[in-house]
């Protein structure tokens, strides 16, 4: 493997931080954190409720890393626990787009079945 340079250092910095700076920018828009109080607000939730999404899921994203952390440690084949456990999510994202896209709840009580 040959040896880096400093400008091979620096090169890859200022890749780095152009690459950060869009993706923070991008999240900034398109994070679900961002998106849930304007949709439950539009569905008639309260603005407690909608102003709680961000603290909310900055904790249930935070508690199963830090389990998994903890959990992982003994884990032989990283990579098909990773699978393993992103397939885990898939059926209640597939769940509520599917409720919202044939079922499409209204009314005032709509919004609690997001919020779950």
């Amino acid at each position: 493997m040959a040896k880096l340079t400093i400008s091979d250092h620096h090169h890859n910095l200022t890749f780095n931080i152009i690459h950060e700076f869009f993706f923070g920018f991008g999240v900034a828009f398109h994070d679900v954190s961002t998106i849930l109080p304007l949709f439950l607000t539009l569905l008639g939730a309260p603005i407690s409720v909608a102003g709680s999404i961000a603290g909310l899921f900055a904790i249930l994203i935070a508690a199963p890393q830090l389990i998994s952390a903890i959990i992982s440690r003994n884990i032989q084949n990283v990579k098909i626990s990773t699978v393993k456990i992103h397939l885990t999510i898939l059926p209640p994202i597939f769940l509520a787009g599917f409720v919202f896209a044939f079922f499409m709840p209204t009314g005032p009580k709509a919004w609690i079945f997001y919020y779950i």
